[in-house]
């Protein structure tokens, strides 16, 4: 391991690992279950925008030497809310369990933010928050398609 990145770093940046994996899961699952095509676009740009932390935090894991997580964690409880299935709870409250769940994310990535090395947090700071914002706001545009 890089005597610049410490495990700790690599530990917390293979948590964010984990929501993020946990996050296209949850992606996933609900735009199977939406009817509006509009939405479920919107909906599968935010998964891509996820796997694409994903894929970044796994090759940054491995490059500072570290292994990277293999399985997501639970987003929060949202996977619940969605495997009732956004037919049955209705698209709205889908898209608000989605809201929810990334206002959670950006709380951890901002809350973890002053427990990082600086390479570490240089990373969450210009790539996965300026991503995080950006998936919130295609969030909010398929808001507009309900």
């Amino acid at each position: 391991m890089s005597s610049i990145i410490t495990e700790r770093s690599v530990g917390q940046m293979n948590h964010f690992l984990r929501l993020e994996m946990s996050a296209v899961e949850t992606y996933l699952r609900c735009a199977e279950r939406l009817k509006r095509e509009r939405l479920r676009s919107r909906i599968m740009e935010v998964l891509l925008s996820h796997q694409r932390r994903v894929d970044f935090l796994r090759a940054w894991v491995q490059r500072q030497g570290g292994s990277p997580a293999e399985h997501a964690s639970a987003w929060r409880g949202f996977l619940k809310l969605l495997e009732g299935g956004a037919g049955i709870l209705g698209e709205n409250a889908a898209v608000a369990s989605l809201e929810e769940g990334e206002a959670a994310l950006l709380s951890e990535y901002k809350l973890q933010l002053r427990e990082l090395e600086d390479q570490a947090r240089r990373v969450v700071e210009q790539q996965l928050l300026p991503e995080e914002l950006r998936g919130r706001g295609l969030l909010e545009l398929g808001k507009q398609d309900l």
